[in-house]
């Protein structure tokens, strides 16, 4: 995922979301959201 995205150049650039805050909106909130953003907590972490 995060070669998909850039998301390993910007880690190698000393970039990492640290203290960023991702919103989700949502107009129908699925019950899986709680796990769903885990889970892609998980897979960007450096």
């Amino acid at each position: 995922m995060r070669t998909a995205y850039g998301i390993d150049k910007l880690n190698a650039a000393g970039l990492t979301g640290k203290g960023r805050t991702v919103v989700v909106c949502e107009q129908v909130v699925p019950t899986t959201l709680k796990k769903d953003l885990e889970t892609f907590s998980t897979a960007i972490k450096p």
